[in-house]
């Protein structure tokens, strides 16, 4: 089984927006970074504040992404190169960024082949207790 830790650097942050699709995103998220993660690796979900937007990242330890794929991972129908042999459609990160930007926020990915992904999620805050800055 997979180790998820959980890293609040910021407790007190408030988003409005709809629960359901909000947790559908971050499903989404947690849900591949297990998929494309050892078993023994851990994943880590983040939370911060960053000028003035709250933002969740989830990092895993996986087998990361090319870099010629970052640019179009969000893309309808998308599906990157070290995704061989998992099944879908290659909608997941599309529906999950379509979600985001329903709540005005904004993703994006980094990662580094062999050694893993960080895939964040910036929302506007409605309440947020303290801004680390950039």
């Amino acid at each position: 089984t997979h180790a998820v830790r959980l890293d609040v650097a910021c407790p007190g942050i408030i988003v409005q927006g709809d629960r359901d699709r909000l947790g559908q995103v971050l499903d989404n998220l947690v849900g591949n970074a297990i998929k494309y993660s050892d078993p023994d690796g851990e994943i880590v979900v983040c939370t911060d504040v960053v000028n003035g937007e709250a933002r969740i990242s989830v990092i895993d330890q996986g087998a990361g992404i090319p870099a010629e794929s970052l640019p179009s991972l969000f893309d309808r129908f998308y599906r990157g190169g070290n995704s061989s042999g998992e099944a879908g459609l290659g909608l997941g990160l599309y529906i999950t960024r379509m979600l985001v930007e329903a709540h005005g926020g904004r993703i994006w990915a980094t990662s580094e082949e062999s050694v893993g992904s960080t895939f964040t999620v910036a929302l506007p805050c409605a309440l947020c207790s303290q801004d680390q800055g950039e």
